[in-house]
């Protein structure tokens, strides 16, 4: 009787102080990830631009758009900055990373008209709340082709190089006249006078290895007549585990 009334004792001891670590258990700090990508965005007649970022909290305050005062897009290389309008922010799906869930942030905004095109090689968001938090969260590069017309194609695809892990483009295909349109030079933002072939109708054009993520890009082509046209922004590539695949490339941000 002695024996159990011991065991007893110990066995709810230890049922004890399992609730009790688990009812002190630190709280969760909100934290911030973003992934350097290849932003390359052709504008539209709505302006709208988007960029994710992942949280693991997102109720915070950075995530309610009435909470956000004005957003500030700037090159911290060149140092050019514009204001953003703010559209929406919406819940994507969600990653298990670091033993942490996040959730993909999508943020959607309008951005100002350009007569010209605009590049910014390191490229970064300065977030203003009206709780007077601030926050500067780097996004990798952005490219924005002004107004050109559309170039007439008649399929799109795209696939990542052999092996590569990153939601990165390697290869684009575009169904496009080769009579009607003499290629002279294809590129996407910054990546300038890409590798390409044009045969029997379809555009195969090889994206070099960088450090960013690209999937979506718009494309700029130059025919031999000096004309210059647009392909809007598709999506190529779709990966459901970017952070999982993306570890050098991850920003990490402490929210207060």
């Amino acid at each position: 009787m002695r024996k159990l009334l011991i065991y007893l004792i110990f066995l709810f001891g230890a049922l004890g102080l399992g609730y009790f670590a688990h009812q002190v258990k630190p709280d969760e700090f909100p934290e911030l990830l973003t992934i350097d990508t290849d932003y390359v965005i052709s504008y539209q007649e709505e302006g709208r631009f988007e960029v994710m970022m992942f949280t693991n909290q997102p109720s915070h305050a950075l995530f309610q758009k009435e909470e956000v005062l004005r957003v500030i897009m700037k090159d911290q290389i060149t140092e050019v900055m514009f204001e953003l309008s703010l559209l929406d922010i919406t819940q994507g799906t969600k990653e298990v990373y670091l033993h942490q869930a996040w959730t993909k942030m999508i943020f959607g905004f309008r951005i100002p008209y350009f007569s010209d095109d605009i590049y910014l090689e390191d490229m970064t968001l300065s977030f203003e709340l009206f709780d007077q938090q601030e926050y500067l969260i780097r996004l990798g590069k952005f490219s924005l082709y002004a107004s050109y017309p559309l170039l007439d194609w008649t399929h799109l695809s795209g696939n990542k190089q052999e092996g590569e892990l990153l939601s990165r483009l390697g290869t684009i295909y575009i169904g496009v006249s080769s009579e009607e349109f003499q290629i002279r030079s294809v590129a996407i933002g910054s990546m300038n006078d890409l590798r390409f072939t044009h045969m029997e109708d379809e555009l195969m054009i090889t994206v070099p290895k960088e450090s960013f993520l690209l999937f979506n890009p718009s494309i700029h082509i130059t025919t031999e007549d000096g004309n210059e046209w647009i392909i809007h922004n598709f999506l190529y590539v779709i990966d459901h585990m970017l952070l999982k695949e993306s570890g050098p490339l991850i920003n990490h941000y402490a929210l207060y």
